[in-house]
């Protein structure tokens, strides 16, 4: 699924319900239990790094990028940017994040 760049600049993310998520680490992966729908996620380590984004406030997937371009090996190229927004879009089919108004 292809996002367009106005919608990457546009549009906000957050997380669901950050209480209800219950997080272990096991080496590079990470557990996520969902206690509002009783599912558990295995997610990799990049996924776990946006969402642990995301509780810290909600974010448009252009300032999301940056934020995990800082201190890290990624460049924020508009691929990656778009990397990003189709993550998002996962995650929340996934039902861990949803879209805001902007």
């Amino acid at each position: 699924m292809e996002v367009s760049q106005q919608a990457q600049s546009t549009t906000g993310w957050k997380i669901l319900e950050e209480d209800a998520l219950h997080w272990e680490k096991w080496g590079e992966q990470y557990a996520l239990y969902d206690a509002l729908s009783g599912e558990t996620h295995l997610l990799p380590e990049f996924s776990a790094r946006v969402l642990q984004q995301l509780s810290v406030h909600p974010r448009t997937a252009d300032v999301l990028a940056r934020a995990l371009c800082e201190g890290s090996d990624e460049t924020c190229e508009q691929a990656f940017v778009e990397h990003v927004s189709q993550l998002l879009v996962q995650l929340q089919a996934a039902g861990l994040t949803e879209k805001v108004q902007s």
